[in-house]
């Protein structure tokens, strides 16, 4: 059986449009861990959420940049999983907007355009990939230079 190279997961990830999201939310009672389903964008090999600009998420973002997200890999009775963490950077610049705005592939549906205050894409620059191949079961970690 062929191991699984960082190649795979990036083709793997090209057909993603949903993850799981771990946030860290600063609270009176402490620092509280918190996941929700994301729409996920793949545009030239970088990686990208995008929420609305009011949303939580965004304010929790800010104050601590840190996230993992989790996407389930299936092969036919067998699961696996690809887990990323790393940072995020909030992007406000304009040509950057423009410029991820065609992998967008819901962005009709939710903005009027690249300058709608409520269209807030998140880059998420990555530290560490961990696999769980659903073929082999082995787990496979890598440290990309994206």
């Amino acid at each position: 059986m062929k191991k699984l190279e960082i190649n795979d997961i990036h083709s793997y990830l090209k057909e993603v449009q949903h993850v799981s999201l771990a946030t860290i939310e600063e609270t009176a009672d402490g620092i509280r861990p918190r996941v929700r389903t994301m729409n996920f964008v793949s545009h030239n090999r970088s990686y990208w959420l995008v929420s609305y600009g009011k949303d939580v998420k965004v304010r929790q973002l800010e104050q601590n940049p840190e996230f993992e997200i989790c996407v389930k890999i299936n092969h036919g009775e067998s699961l696996g999983s690809i887990r990323i963490r790393g940072t995020t950077e909030i992007i406000d610049d304009l040509s950057i907007k423009e410029e991820i705005r065609p992998s967008v592939w819901f962005f009709d549906r939710f903005f009027s355009g690249v300058e709608d205050p409520n269209y807030v894409p998140i880059q998420l620059k990555i530290s560490e990939i961990i696999s769980q191949n659903p073929k082999d079961k082995r787990f496979y970690q890598f440290f990309p230079q994206l």
